[in-house]
This record gives structure tokens, C-alpha cells and sequence, in this order.
């Protein structure tokens, strides 16, 4: 039997290749492994491995032991377009795969609503809003070092094309090429784009598109690692980084007039409507060091629009929720700093909930919370390694 096995692959080697030989093995023995047990820390850096194991354990999976909470755990459900950390070999820090493991890791929730839903906030707002497919024409991804949302431009819609389309591919393509390699948020938004006008599911449109990086930066003295959020943003979405209840940090947002940067599809049949049609290289680009426990609120415009307009030059927070916005509304609403500092871990429903009920520019409305974190799994990698 073992005989006419070795035979047996010995020919299909030749046949294939000694690379897809390998491969296909490889396949094989992963399918095996995934009708048996999962080690809580799976190797997500190979693309295969994380299609398997995505699909048939992280989610609901009764084999997955899920009483311990794992980096991926504050956001639930999980999202389809949930990218994992990259492989990278600088650092000595590694995992049982051989994989890098990041120093800093965003500990984030997403929520969203599709404009003119007939349903209630806190109806949209739940197992639907972790699908990047149910946040109207709106998008976005989550990974341990990444974030992104995607915000498709409205005005297609009277020439019959679904912008929606272009924010889903860029927010795909971006997740899918993090998991591969690990980039820069501008080389993320630059592959994203450069995949969605190849996307033969993308008829026309254009999207705005903000992309976030948390990095592992020496410090002055050299003797520790500081997060550094490096990011990307085209249009008018954007994000804010909350510390101590005060606006440490609001990205700028980028204009024609009224209309805001976009990338754009635009086939030849749409080229007389004058679409504006902008390029990765025309975003804001930057970072900024950030502290163990700032939170950032990464979101499209309907959260921007619908929240006080001087909100980057707020200062500290008082001890009574909303006091500080009570006269920029006449209801009694919690400003976004209030929401997030009151409870960071449902903030992100709650910012949607409260842009819809201030209505002042009803728009899809996509927010990610997303707090600093040390990477615990990098610790017990350590610990297993002094062992």
C-alpha cells in the first residue's frame, strides 16, 4: 500500500511540479488537521491556512477553545473581510510559525448603518454590522495592525451604477493584500485601487478610503518599543485619537469645493459627467506616536457630518456626559468623546446610534473603535521561549 503510494505521488510530482506537489500536500494535511483540535494560536500568516481555518473554526466553531479571550475577541461577530498579522522576519519575536509578532495590536469594534433603513439603530446595529456587505454603500476592514473604511460616493446612484460596489472591492483587496504582505497604508491603498479597477465586478464609481497602521517603533532612549499610527486618508472620511478624554490628534479631510477626494472607476461611457477622479499618491499621508490605551475612532462621513464641527479643538471633558455639546443640540446627546470615554467597549453602536438620532445629513454610517493594546500573545511567546 505504502509502496503504490510513493509510486503513486512520485508520478504526480512529475506531472504538477515539485511546488504544487508541495502545495497540494500541505492542502491536504490542513484539511486533516481541521477535523480534529485547533491550537488557540494558529499561524495566520499563509493565505491558505487562513481561508481553512476562518471558515470552519473562528466562527462558532465548539472545537475552538473561546473561554480565554484572544486578540481578535473584542470585535464579535467577526467580520469576512478580517485580516490577520503578517509574517516579517525582523524581529526575534516570533510565534510557533516562525511569524513576527507585533508589539502593538488594535483592540477594535465596528458597527454600521445604511442610510434610509427602516429599522431601528439598535436593530441595524448588531450581528449585521460586522458584515462589510450590510453597511450600505460603505466598507471597511480589521486586522490586528490594520483598519480601513471605505465610503462610496452617492452621486453615481443617478446614473444607475452601486458606489457601493467600488468600497467593497477596495476594503477586500486591502484586507487580502495585508494578510500577504504587511505593507504600508499608502502601499495598501495603492494595491487596493490598483485590484478594484481590475475588479470585473466594479461596473463605475468612486469611494473615499482611510487606511491605518499601528507600528512598533524604538524609542529615543532605545531601551523599549512606543506605537506609531501611521496613516493614509483620501476624501472625507477620517479618524480621531482620543486620550485622556481630550482630541489628541483629527485628521484632515480633503476637498474639490464640496465634493471630497475620491478614487474612481470610470469607464469611458461615464467620462463626460466629469467624475473627479483622484490617485493614491494625492492622499494624506503621517503618523503619530501614541501611548498604550488612546483610542482611535476611525469612521466615514456620516459620523463626521452629524457631530459637532469643532469637535478637533474640544477640551477636557466634563464630569456631567454632554455637558460640553448640550448647546450645540437641543436634546440631551452624548458628544463622540463622551461615548467613548463613558464606555469604549460599546462605543462604536453607540456613535452610530447617536449620529442617526442627530440627523443632520442622513449617510451611511461606518465607525471602527479601536483602542492600543500590548499584544499579550507576543508575552506568552516569551514566557513559552524562557521555558
Amino acid at each position: 500500500m505504502q509502496t503504490n503510494q510513493f509510486v503513486s505521488d512520485v508520478i504526480i510530482k512529475r506531472l504538477i511540479g515539485s511546488s504544487t506537489f508541495q502545495a497540494m500536500h500541505r492542502t491536504i494535511r490542513l484539511t486533516q488537521l481541521a477535523t480534529r483540535c485547533v491550537p488557540k494560536s494558529l499561524p495566520y500568516h499563509n493565505q491558505q491556512r487562513t481561508a481553512l481555518f476562518r471558515k470552519r473554526f473562528l466562527h462558532g466553531s465548539s472545537k475552538r477553545d473561546t473561554s480565554e479571550a484572544s486578540n481578535y475577541s473584542f470585535l464579535s461577530p467577526r467580520s469576512w473581510y478580517r485580516g490577520f498579522h503578517h509574517c516579517n522576519d525582523s524581529s526575534e519575536n516570533k510565534g510557533k510559525d516562525g511569524c513576527t509578532l507585533p508589539e502593538f495590536i488594535f483592540k477594535a469594534r465596528v458597527a454600521c448603518q445604511g442610510k434610509g433603513k427602516k429599522a431601528s439603530a439598535k436593530d441595524r446595529v448588531g450581528k449585521k454590522a460586522a458584515d462589510p456587505n450590510h453597511c450600505g454603500e460603505d466598507s471597511y476592514f480589521v486586522a490586528d495592525t490594520f483598519l480601513g473604511v471605505a465610503d462610496g460616493v452617492g452621486g453615481w446612484n443617478e446614473n444607475g451604477v452601486d458606489p457601493g460596489q467600488v468600497s467593497r472591492s477596495m476594503m477586500r483587496n486591502a484586507s487580502n493584500f495585508i494578510q500577504e504582505q504587511g505593507q504600508s497604508p499608502f502601499q495598501t491603498l495603492q494595491y487596493a485601487f490598483q485590484q478594484m479597477l481590475g475588479d470585473p465586478n466594479v461596473e463605475a464609481g468612486s469611494t473615499t478610503a482611510c487606511i491605518l497602521q499601528i507600528n512598533s517603533v524604538r524609542s529615543k532612549t532605545g531601551d523599549k518599543f512606543v506605537p506609531v499610527l501611521a496613516y493614509a486618508n483620501l476624501g472625507d472620511s477620517g479618524f480621531v485619537v482620543i486620550r485622556n478624554g481630550k482630541i489628541l490628534f483629527r485628521s484632515e479631510f480633503q476637498y474639490y469645493g464640496r465634493a471630497p477626494y475620491q478614487l474612481a472607476k470610470v469607464p469611458p461611457q461615464f467620462k463626460e459627467y466629469g467624475a473627479i477622479e483622484n490617485q493614491p499618491r494625492d492622499a494624506k499621508l503621517g503618523d503619530i506616536e501614541l501611548q498604550v490605551g488612546d483610542v482611535i475612532v476611525l469612521a466615514t462621513d456620516g459620523v463626521w457630518d452629524n457631530f459637532a464641527p469643532d469637535l478637533g479643538a474640544s477640551t477636557q471633558i466634563d464630569s456631567k456626559p454632554g455637558k460640553a455639546f448640550q448647546k450645540f443640540w437641543k436634546t440631551e446627546l452624548h458628544s463622540l468623546i463622551d461615548i467613548v470615554q463613558n464606555d469604549t467597549e460599546n462605543a462604536a453602536k453607540g456613535i452610530v446610534e447617536a449620529a442617526i438620532r442627530h440627523n443632520l445629513k442622513p449617510d451611511d454610517i461606518t465607525v471602527i473603535v479601536a483602542q492600543v493594546v500590548a499584544n499579550t500573545s507576543r508575552v506568552e511567546t516569551n514566557r513559552m521561549n524562557e521555558k
